[in-house]
């Protein structure tokens, strides 16, 4: 299952193969996103993001292509010519000349107008993507986990009776 650092560093992939380059053909065999092929001809990718394990795709004419590759999804960087990838099933294409990027097997695959993408629950800072100043002092539960920890031997103070007098009674109960 691929998770956030190996979307991200597929995202680097991508963008140092496609990113700024105007894109030739596409190919969408995923029936949903099909009607929308002619949108992404002649169209520029400004930038591949991620949000945890979820990639986004922004192109210059405002759409952004949002994939999450669940299990079984995989970007890979080919040439147009090159075969597909036995046992797998093509969810979209995207090309320039000599080079392409593909997506496989993907289940959730959506497109969004930039603008909207913005305003989804989905896009709002949250986990370690997105670092923000924050002082745990401030909140009142980790500034007395922090002054207690200060102590010295803060093992008794933090866990206080919980912890054993004594190694074997880890054994015996």
């Amino acid at each position: 299952m691929p998770e956030g650092p190996e979307i991200r560093r597929a995202a680097d992939a991508l963008s140092d193969a496609i990113a700024g380059l105007s894109i030739d053909h596409v190919r969408l065999p995923y029936h949903r996103l099909r009607p929308f092929g002619p949108r992404f001809r002649g169209q520029r990718i400004k930038a591949f993001r991620t949000h945890g394990k979820a990639l986004l795709t922004n192109f210059d004419n405002g759409w952004t292509i949002y994939s999450h590759n669940q299990l079984y999804g995989l970007w890979q960087v080919a040439r147009p010519n090159d075969p597909l990838l036995p046992g797998r099933a093509l969810r979209l294409e995207l090309g320039h000349q000599d080079r392409c990027i593909r997506l496989y097997s993907a289940t959730d695959i959506s497109l969004w107008r930039t603008p909207k993408r913005r305003a989804t629950s989905f896009s709002q800072p949250l986990g370690p993507g997105h670092p923000r100043p924050y002082s745990y002092a401030r909140n009142p539960c980790c500034a007395s986990a922090i002054h207690k920890i200060s102590k010295p031997k803060p093992w008794k103070t933090l866990f206080g009776p919980a912890l054993p007098r004594r190694r074997w009674q880890l054994f015996t109960e």
